[in-house]
């Protein structure tokens, strides 16, 4: 019998106003038919969070970005208590699919790779969740509200004047803490629905954007269920900075999540569909953290961190090319203290992020110059700034090796001495530039 795969994915911050009525016959999660045991449940979490929204039994609080109290914005002040919290009252105008009111980088990205994408997911044996601060679980093309909220949003203590409290106040407990165990006996429920239907679900593919979505969930509870649960990773990349490029992976590769030939399998790594500089990757692991060298949250600032601390003339670079250098140091960082390890790779890195840093600023370079190629130009046009950083070029250059796509065997002495060959060029080259700026 063929499987289905249930894709997870988050929802999205900036959302689309306007709707229509309410259609009874649309899809619901919490329904008889989806969850015939934890439907009640689903929509007692959603009524809990609707009560927040609105002051009632304490406030929410947006910690993260110190956005203030939730129930203080014109579209949580708004929502109605509908049959998507389980009432019979008609409500008006305001309701649209979900796909169609999440308008952030995921779905903005998705609707220009593939404008049909979300009319011809039927055509394929995939099924889709997303996750909401408010809704919990719903369907992809569930009816929904205009709503405001985020899962690390903090929960004040009910029956408490918090209005008169410090903003800056940590509060312990958070929105995702509401949901704790609900989505996950939702989603066990969920699959367990789907036992006896032509299709049952086999795979459960994780892309949720952001940590604290993917630790709203018992994985292994969901495992047990009879599923196969894979988790996204990337290289170079993490937290909502991986939207678009998931929306590109579902664009242009949707039939690998599918059971059979050509899946997505784990412990491989893709190239991330548009992706100009070719350093980012993608995966799958089956464990969360179980990947060492996959990027996570926060890891990519404490690089670009430290990189400009420890070379502040690195500050004056373009954001592209200075993302370059960040991500080669991440990936530096991320296999440092492995014994074993394609260390090869972390100096192509490095020298990628110097060609393209070359590219940008060395006047008459070719834009797709290599390392070899700029020192001959420079060296050609007698170009005596520059020429002072060719020895360090050709050191970098016979590091990473002379065919330019693989250095071969190195080890990690290697690593460090292309890392300071390539962090050193580039601070140099941007002490050149500042004397031609002044000498202007």
């Amino acid at each position: 019998m063929a499987g289905q795969t249930l894709i997870l994915l988050s929802c999205s911050r900036d959302k689309r106003a306007g709707g229509t009525t309410f259609d009874r016959h649309s899809r619901r999660l919490p329904s008889s038919e989806a969850l015939p045991r934890e439907g009640k449940n689903l929509l007692a979490g959603r009524t809990a969070v609707f009560d927040l929204l609105h002051g009632r039994s304490g406030h929410l609080y947006d910690e993260e970005q110190k956005g203030g109290y939730r129930d203080k914005r014109k579209s949580n002040r708004s929502l109605k208590r509908g049959p998507d919290f389980g009432s019979d009252v008609a409500t008006g105008e305001i309701y649209l699919p979900a796909y169609q009111r999440y308008g952030g980088r995921f779905f903005s990205e998705i609707e220009m790779e593939a404008p049909s994408f979300w009319e011809e997911i039927q055509n394929h044996s995939v099924e889709v969740l997303f996750l909401s601060g408010l809704y919990g679980l719903l369907f992809w093309d569930e009816l929904i509200q205009e709503y405001d909220c985020h899962l690390s949003d903090s929960v004040t203590n009910p029956g408490k004047d918090q209005l008169s409290v410090d903003a800056s106040t940590r509060y312990t407990r958070t929105l995702k803490d509401i949901w704790s165990g609900v989505l996950t006996d939702a989603l066990c429920d969920f699959i367990r629905s789907q036992a006896d239907s032509a299709q049952p679900l086999r795979y459960v593919y994780d892309l949720l954007s952001e940590e604290v979505y993917q630790e709203a969930f018992d994985w292994k509870g969901i495992a047990s269920c009879g599923v196969k649960v894979r988790h996204r990773i990337f290289k170079g990349v993490a937290g909502p900075d991986i939207l678009p490029y998931v929306a590109q992976i579902l664009a242009t590769q949707l039939s690998r999540f599918c059971e059979g030939r050509g899946q997505f399998a784990c412990n491989t790594w893709y190239d991330c569909p548009g992706d100009v500089g070719g350093l980012l990757r993608f995966g799958f692991e089956e464990s969360l953290g179980r990947c060492p060298v996959a990027t996570r949250e926060g890891e990519v600032d404490k690089a670009r961190d430290f990189l400009l601390r420890e070379y502040p003339q690195l500050g004056t670079l373009s954001i592209p090319v200075l993302d370059s250098f960040v991500l080669a140091e991440h990936s530096w960082r991320k296999v440092e203290r492995l014994k074993r390890f394609d260390f090869g790779a972390i100096i192509v890195s490095f020298a990628k992020a110097v060609e393209h840093y070359l590219r940008e600023v060395v006047l008459g370079c070719t834009p797709d110059g290599t390392i070899g190629q700029v020192i001959e130009h420079i060296e050609r046009r007698r170009m005596q700034d520059w020429m002072v950083l060719c020895g360090e070029l050709r050191e970098l250059n016979r590091l990473r090796g002379t065919s330019g796509a693989h250095p071969g065997r190195r080890n990690k002495a290697d690593v460090k001495r292309a890392r300071y060959l390539a962090l050193e060029i580039a601070s140099g080259g941007e002490m050149i530039r500042s004397r031609h700026k002044r000498s202007q």
